[in-house]
This record gives structure tokens, C-alpha cells and sequence, in this order.
């Protein structure tokens, strides 16, 4: 675990004693469970789909940074739900817990990567079951009797899962607790719930008859296909996009990753600001495509040593725009697309395309363009030799008011000569507002 922080070394630990806790609970209060023949055949059929499952899970989050954790979720939750209905929690923590190690062998993971998710779903399954069990809970699930008991399992299941996972993501990544669990929720309640609610509609099957279980494997597959097609076409049209506006740099040796480090500024002085998790992310894929309508622009025009003519500066001053037309169709990305389209407005309303003053530019649009600009100054390009880090942040400091937010200049100076941001007093901002 030399990966990985103290902190996330010493939750993962608690992780994995709260584990065997459970087991040790589970081997001296728990009867023993037995299972017929067929009800055997069947939980090994449910074993083996959680297996398979497990070797090939969807990933739910990631990152542009190399040094952020992603998440990844495998379609077993249903599975899990329906095995404690029919089968109760131990059978189903059994099962699923030596589930989940094999699928872990199967991805090769790391060993403590492997314990700790695999400690995840035995802890998930055994005490949500146990509560379901002890609320009255049966193979005979009958409806609207059990409406809150299966419910229940699903909504406490979910919570145990995510509220084990969003801790260490938080050590991992170096985010709040909170901005880690609101991130969690929001990228995986919706497929908690409706997977719950396969698993509820499996042991009701089951209970009618389990040779109609078959029929359920082709309906399930199907949503879970769906999902991780879903999740990995908008991750492929990302990395597309950002290799696309990679090509574009790669025209001029000067902007050669020009977009990396203008997300990485951004990001750091979004991150100084108190900005969440997924704030951080729309600043970071806005600051690595802000440039892609360049795309559009005459290598005649990008290469130019000398100063641009009032026509040719006009067709540069259209990148913005091109850039923002070109993200709009992707839905995902609509909001980057108004960052970008906006970060060469200035606040004393002489930038472009539209020249907005003051709060009528979004806050990220701002933080793009401090970004852009410094690093713009700091490197050589056609027309002119890059400055020293201290001249570009003169230049930064001499145009804060006009051209740049004054409070984000002095925030991203200091990260710059300091390495962190002033102390900041009052209600932290987000994108969506002015930051007035």
C-alpha cells in the first residue's frame, strides 16, 4: 500500500478489521445455513453471474488527471439484492464476497485493492440482509406487503456501499469527505436503484418459479450492456475530443501541451477556491479543449512571426466560438462549451466575442483565461519569446481589473510563488454563480 496516503492506508485498514469483525460475528452468532439440491443449483448459477459480472466492470467515473482515482462499478447489485431475498444474508455475503475475490484475481488487481473492495461487498450484503431479515423479510416476497423491506434492503445496501467507498476516494484524490459523497451519489444512485429493483423482480420470479429465471438473464444483460455502452461511448468522445485538440496543438511546437497545463492552472486554482469535485472536472476537460476551434483557423495565421492584420485578427478572435459550436453538439459537454466560447471576454468589456463586463462572465470563463494567459506568456511562440514566470505574473498583476478578476489573480499568484492560495473568508463559490 506505499501508493497511497497514510490516511487512506489507515482507512482501508479500518475497512478490512470491520470486515473480519463481521465475519467473526457471523461465525459465532449464526446458525449455519442449509440448501437443497435445486436451491444449490441455483445459487451457484447466481455465483457464476456475479463472476462474470465482476471481471468486466463499468467505469462510472474517471479522471484526466493521472493522479486521480476513478471509480468502476460491476453489475452485480441486483444479483446481490435477489440472492439475500431468496437465499438470506449469509449464503448471499458467501456468495458474493468469494464472488467478488475471484472477480478481483480475474482483473489482476492490487492485493489491498482487491481486500478492500471485496470487504466492501461482504459488509454491503451481509448487514443490509441482516436488516431485511430482521424487518419480517422472506423468500415469499409479497407485494404491497414487502414494498418498505425490499426497498429498505436496496436503500441501505446502497448507502453501506457508497459510504465505505466515497471515504477513500476522498483520501485518494485529496477532496473533501463531502464533495466525495455527493459525487458517489450522484454517479451511482440511479443505477443502484434500478438494479435494486431487478434484484426484487428476480426473487419474485424465483418464488413463482425458478424456471422462469432464464427468461430474466437476456432482459438483464441488456441493461447492463446498455449502461457500460453508454458510459463508455461518453468516455471514448471525450478522450476523442481532447487527442482532437491535442492534433491541433501539435501543428505548432510552441503549444505543444499548452491545453495540459492551462487544465492543470485552472484546476489548481479552481481546487483553492473550494470548488467540488466535478466543478473541477468541467474546468479541466473546458482547459484541455478550450483551443480545439483552432481547428478552423490558417496555419498561415497561427505561424505568423510578426503581428497579425486586422482581418487575420479577426479570424483568430473566432476560435472561442468555434471551439463552443463544436462541444455544443455533444450534450455532456454544453457546459464546457460556454466556458470556453466566453474565456476572452474581459471584465472591462473589451474582450470578445461579445464583450460582457464584470459578473456577466461566468467564473470559470475567467479562471480559463488567467490560465490561458500565463502560460501563454511563459512560452515561446512565432511573434514573440516566452517571459520569465515573474514578468508574466507583473503582466497579470498590471492588467487585474481590466482584462482579469482581480481576487482570482492574486489567489493564482500566490499558488504560483507560494505553492497555496491566501486564506479566503465567506461562502465558497461554484461555477454556476458570478463569484462576485
Amino acid at each position: 500500500m506505499q501508493g497511497i496516503s497514510r490516511s487512506a492506508r489507515h482507512y482501508v485498514l479500518a475497512v478490512y478489521l470491520l470486515a473480519l469483525a463481521t465475519l467473526a460475528l457471523w461465525r459465532l452468532v449464526i446458525a449455519p445455513v442449509a440448501v437443497g439440491r435445486s436451491d444449490a443449483f441455483v445459487l451457484a448459477l447466481f455465483g457464476l453471474a456475479m463472476v462474470i459480472a465482476e471481471v468486466r466492470p463499468v467505469s462510472v467515473r474517471r479522471s484526466l488527471r493521472g493522479d486521480q482515482a476513478g471509480a468502476a462499478q460491476s453489475f452485480t447489485v441486483g444479483l446481490h439484492v435477489a440472492t439475500v431475498i431468496v437465499f438470506g444474508p449469509v449464503l448471499a455475503a458467501l456468495v458474493a464476497t468469494t464472488a467478488a475475490a475471484l472477480g478481483e484475481i480475474g482483473r489482476r488487481s492490487l492485493w489491498y485493492k482487491a481486500l478492500f473492495n471485496t470487504s466492501v461487498v461482504l459488509l454491503s450484503v451481509f448487514w443490509s440482509g441482516t436488516l431485511f431479515w430482521n424487518m419480517g423479510g422472506s423468500v415469499l416476497v409479497r407485494f404491497p406487503r414487502d414494498y418498505f423491506g425490499a426497498i429498505t434492503l436496496v436503500v441501505v445496501y446502497f448507502a453501506i456501499n457508497s459510504l465505505l467507498i466515497a471515504p477513500l476516494l476522498a483520501f485518494v484524490n485529496h477532496t473533501r469527505l463531502g464533495d466525495a459523497v455527493r459525487l458517489e451519489l450522484r454517479e451511482t444512485t440511479f443505477v443502484f436503484a434500478a438494479e435494486g429493483s431487478l434484484g426484487i423482480l428476480v426473487a419474485f420470479v424465483y418464488q413463482v418459479s425458478a424456471w422462469a429465471l432464464p427468461f430474466l438473464a437476456l432482459p438483464m444483460a441488456a441493461v447492463a450492456m446498455a449502461h457500460q455502452n453508454y458510459v463508455k461511448g461518453r468516455v471514448e468522445t471525450e478522450e476523442a475530443l481532447i487527442a482532437m485538440a491535442d492534433v491541433v496543438e501539435s501543428r505548432d511546437e510552441s503549444t505543444a501541451q499548452h491545453s495540459l497545463r492551462v487544465a492543470e492552472y485552472a484546476v489548481s486554482l479552481g481546487r483553492s477556491l473550494g470548488l467540488r469535485e466535478t466543478e473541477l472536472h468541467s474546468l479541466e476537460l473546458a482547459g484541455r479543449l478550450h483551443d480545439l476551434g483552432k481547428i478552423g483557423i490558417d496555419n498561415s495565421i497561427l505561424f505568423k512571426p510578426g503581428l497579425l492584420t486586422p482581418e487575420e485578427y479577426q479570424r483568430m478572435q473566432a476560435h472561442p466560438e468555434l471551439s463552443g459550436k463544436i462541444l455544443e453538439w455533444f450534450e455532456f459537454a454544453r457546459e464546457e462549451a460556454q466556458y470556453i466560447h466566453l474565456h476572452h471576454e474581459r471584465l472591462d468589456g473589451r474582450g470578445y466575442p461579445y464583450g460582457l463586463m464584470g459578473s456577466e462572465i461566468p467564473i470559470a470563463a475567467r479562471i480559463l483565461s488567467i490560465a490561458d494567459a500565463f502560460d501563454a506568456m511563459t512560452t515561446n511562440r512565432p511573434y514573440r519569446p516566452a517571459m520569465t514566470r515573474k514578468q508574466a505574473i507583473e503582466t497579470l498583476r498590471a492588467n487585474a481589473g481590466t482584462q482579469f478578476d482581480p481576487n482570482l489573480v492574486e489567489t493564482f499568484i500566490s499558488i504560483q510563488t507560494e505553492g497555496e492560495p491566501p486564506a479566503r473568508s465567506g461562502p465558497l463559490p461554484t461555477l454556476a454563480t458570478s463569484g462576485e
